[in-house]
């Protein structure tokens, strides 16, 4: 008897201790977290999963669930999660944010702009959001409520480059090249240093019948980020113009080299590879 109560004993206190030492939901969204900062997307997911199977209720595992899933390119089912974590809490911003930019990537521009109007409707201020929603508006051709955007956020932060390139953008796009141009003038004196913004800076030139000027912009973006692709494009195009067509299509093989999609650079080579056969 004494033998079959020492078992039990022992049974008894291993079953404790495997009990005490369960991790909880909490824990396993920490390692989840810390897998995640190194890189180890797959590995954090298990984590979550193992911290929902413990509280299926628990909103931050499923956002952070939905960002793994994200930087794993799956965006259908990082929506999924980010759904679950907003079913949960209505108000919790970062998934509403985080799904707008998943659908960003899915193509889904108008979706995304309603989520960043709830983050928008939780809190004002917030730059990202106001930004996010400022590129979805460009992309849908919307450049006036754009340009509203970047402006409400070049209010909350004067150096944010991003959102100053957004704009100058957009007034491109609207015909108004003084304007780009004279907001370029304006990074250009906090940072000198952005590819975009001499590339930016250059299209207004190039539109503003300053092509020379135009050129040197665009040869400074790309001594600045020899990728920039849209910088290759536009430096090919007065190339084009100039005549020569054989250093054009050198820069749109750059810019298709660094950007197998770009549709501008493939439409552009082809006008240029019909010019030269009109030459032979």
């Amino acid at each position: 008897m004494l033998f079959k109560r020492e078992i039990i004993a022992i049974l008894l206190f291993l079953l404790m201790t495997s009990i005490l030492h369960a991790k909880s939901a909490e824990e396993w969204n920490r390692e989840g977290l810390n897998l995640a900062e190194q890189g180890k997307y797959e590995e954090s997911l298990a984590c979550y999963d193992k911290a929902l199977e413990i509280n299926n209720k628990y909103t931050e595992s499923w956002y952070n669930r939905g960002n793994a899933m994200a930087n794993l390119v799956n965006f259908h089912e990082a929506i999924k999660s980010y759904d679950k974590a907003i079913e949960i809490d209505q108000n919790f911003s970062p998934a509403w944010n985080n799904k707008g930019g998943a659908l960003v990537c899915l193509g889904k521009y108008e979706e995304a702009v309603i989520c960043y109007d709830k983050v928008l409707s939780l809190d004002p201020g917030q730059a990202d959001a106001l930004n996010n929603k400022g590129g979805c508006l460009l992309i849908l051709e919307k450049y006036e409520e754009g340009i509203n955007c970047f402006n409400m956020v070049i209010e909350l932060d004067s150096t944010r480059v991003d959102a100053w390139n957004n704009k100058a953008y957009a007034l491109n796009k609207l015909g108004k090249f003084q304007e780009a141009l004279n907001t370029t003038d304006k990074i250009l004196e906090f940072a000198s240093d952005n590819s975009d913004t001499w590339n930016t800076r250059g299209w207004a030139l190039y539109e503003l019948d300053k092509k020379d000027e135009g050129m040197k912009c665009f040869e400074k973006s790309l001594e600045l980020d020899p990728k920039n692709s849209y910088a290759w494009n536009n430096r090919g195009w007065i190339f084009h113009l100039q005549g020569n067509y054989e250093e054009a299509i050198k820069c749109y093989d750059k810019a298709l080299e660094n950007d197998p999609n770009y549709e501008q650079a493939k439409i552009n080579k082809e006008k240029t590879l019909e010019k030269m056969k009109g030459q032979k």
